[in-house]
């Protein structure tokens, strides 16, 4: 998959920019790049008339960025140093005989940023269909099995804890037991053991960018306990582990702006959480009924 670390440009830029600009992504195509190395990268695409006769200095001013994250980002993308590298965006520059940038007003540029980055989004969470039912097993047919997993357990670390902590939590309402598992370690490991030997069939592991090493030793654990396991990654995400009782799901996550995205994610997690109400209605409705009682009783909500 390609990564775009910035916005399209607007359609009154003239031809040549536009083609230096996808030049310039391209050198990022299949690099993952940190935070501040997408900021420097977001400007110079922005900008890609002006950079190639830029100092790493004057860029890392220009970006509010270091200096080295300058050279830094110059190294990630497989040049010896960041002479190299606007060596190259100078040769770019001369192969489109792009005009300067006509983006001087910086109001303007970021209305269409932002314009540009929703769009994306929404295309993510339109694929979610697809990811849907062309997950193997299909989602619809692992949920139910989720459901009577007996605890379930969620597993999200750093970046991924924010979705395992909000699945967790709506899952809890609904499910007589769930196990949320956010941070690493040996104690990781022992909960995943003792879910297991209370009863657990299933687990859920949420890998978003970047994959910390605990979350792939929890899944390692997981199948070696005999759980099968759902995880829920992004679409480069490449498993190099054991495949027996893994389901991955790879959902798109956003990533124009200096850090990701996870609302598509965070859609199918919902989606999973409906689809294992409809498995057992019943039981959903009454655990529901239950909680409103308790929230009634006790004033836990601001009266409507």
């Amino acid at each position: 998959m390609t990564e775009t670390y910035v916005t399209a440009p607007p359609a009154d830029r003239d031809a040549g920019f536009a083609a230096l600009q996808r030049s310039i992504q391209r050198l990022a195509d299949g690099r993952r790049l940190t935070p501040s190395q997408r900021r420097s990268f977001a400007y110079l695409v922005e900008f890609a008339a002006d950079v190639p006769f830029m100092s790493a200095q004057e860029l890392a001013e220009k970006a509010s960025v270091s200096q080295p994250s300058v050279t830094r980002l110059a190294v990630a993308l497989g040049f010896e140093g960041y002479t190299d590298f606007r060596r190259t965006l100078q040769e770019l520059f001369r192969q489109h005989r792009s005009q300067p940038s006509p983006v001087t007003d910086p109001v303007g540029s970021t209305r269409f940023k932002y314009t540009w980055v929703t769009a994306q989004e929404a295309a993510n969470v339109a694929a979610l269909g697809h990811v849907w039912q062309n997950t193997t097993p299909p989602l619809e047919a692992v949920a139910p099995q989720l459901a009577f997993s007996r605890p379930l357990i969620i597993l999200g670390l750093r970046a991924s804890a924010h979705l395992a902590s909000y699945t967790g939590y709506l899952a809890h309402k609904v499910h007589p037991r769930t196990v949320t598992i956010t941070q690493g370690g040996s104690t990781m490991l022992d909960d995943i053991a003792t879910a297991r030997a209370n009863g657990a069939t299933w687990m859920i592991a949420i890998a978003m960018p970047r994959y910390p090493t605990d979350t792939l030793d929890g899944v390692a654990q997981a199948q070696k306990v005999g759980l099968k396991v759902l995880l829920v990654a992004d679409e480069d995400y490449l498993h190099r582990g054991e495949t027996k009782n893994l389901v991955v799901a790879k959902v798109p996550v956003q990533r124009s702006l200096v850090f990701d995205s996870h609302a598509a994610p965070q859609l199918l997690m919902t989606m999973l959480l409906e689809a294992m109400c409809d498995a057992d209605p019943t039981e959903t409705e009454r655990r529901l009924d239950a909680l409103d009682a308790i929230a009634e009783e006790n004033g836990i909500y601001q009266a409507e």
